[in-house]
């Protein structure tokens, strides 16, 4: 049985909780006072979720892969945030520690997405799901 939504991926729930520890480092301390970039970080953090939720919706496997793209490259684009927010001193080496662990997981699991709907057994299921639903 598939997913019903978005939020049931994993890929989606490891970027979820990316975003909410991306949230959480910007909230306060000096990233907090540099508003360019905690936006950077919030459009990107929130972009990674927000890309895998529009493809789940597209209920296409070759579109909802390109948006899974887009979600590889946001994370890509944290990843380097997180990078840049440690060398300006604005979190502190185990909390970089953690976000990235967190992105690099994320990073995968999407990785994992887009292989499975590039897969002939991606287009086999929607075919497979879409014939139960005519049939009802």
């Amino acid at each position: 049985m598939g997913a019903k939504s978005h939020k049931e991926l994993i890929a989606w729930q490891l970027a979820d909780a990316l975003r909410r520890e991306i949230y959480s480092l910007i909230s306060g301390g000096l990233a907090a006072a540099d508003l360019r970039f905690r936006s950077q970080a919030e459009d990107a953090a929130s972009s990674t979720c927000r890309n895998l939720a529009e493809g789940f919706a597209r209920f296409n496997p070759r579109e909802f892969a390109q948006y899974a793209r887009y979600s590889a490259s946001s994370n890509c684009e944290v990843g380097d945030l997180i990078e840049d927010g440690l060398a300006r001193r604005f979190w502190t080496a185990e909390q970089a520690a953690r976000a990235q662990d967190l992105q690099v997981r994320a990073g995968i699991a999407v990785g994992r997405l887009q292989r499975y709907l590039r897969s002939k057994r991606a287009r086999r299921n929607v075919v497979r799901i879409l014939s139960r639903d005519e049939a009802r």
